[in-house]
């Protein structure tokens, strides 16, 4: 476990982005369950801010989706730190967010796991259920 860099905080959402102000802005967070017609995709969002404690500034981040029906659906990037933050001692943070669309295949239950330098940091779940 690389004991440099820490999830803060995660949330699903319907929409998110990183504001050049150094906010998030969400729309729809913190759900846990989804309506939508079988076959179709439905728009989620992963947002949240990592935290690193000093030097190297930088994690690789991977979001996993995993579908009771269907495939497993994967996001890598690098994540670095380049300003420093009110923190002080050394800690500085990035804040993330990813857009996708993912398929509504079976009513059931998704496991989205957020993973730093390949260390699970934090797992969230939400259900689908079928609309016509």
């Amino acid at each position: 476990m690389d004991h440099n860099v820490e999830l803060d905080y995660a949330l699903l959402a319907e929409w998110a982005r990183v504001n050049a102000s150094g906010s998030l802005t969400v729309i729809d967070g913190s759900f846990l369950r989804v309506s939508a017609p079988l076959g179709t995709l439905f728009p989620i969002a992963v947002a949240g801010r990592i935290r690193f404690l000093h030097a190297p500034y930088e994690a690789n981040v991977r979001v996993q989706f995993e579908m009771s029906e269907g495939p497993t659906l994967s996001f890598e990037t690098l994540a670095t730190a380049e300003e420093e933050t009110s923190y002080g001692e050394g800690r500085r943070h990035v804040l993330f967010a990813l857009n996708t669309q993912l398929p509504v295949l079976a009513p059931g239950r998704y496991k989205v796991g957020i993973f730093l330098n390949e260390d699970l940091a934090r797992e969230l779940y939400f259900t689908t259920v079928p609309s016509s």
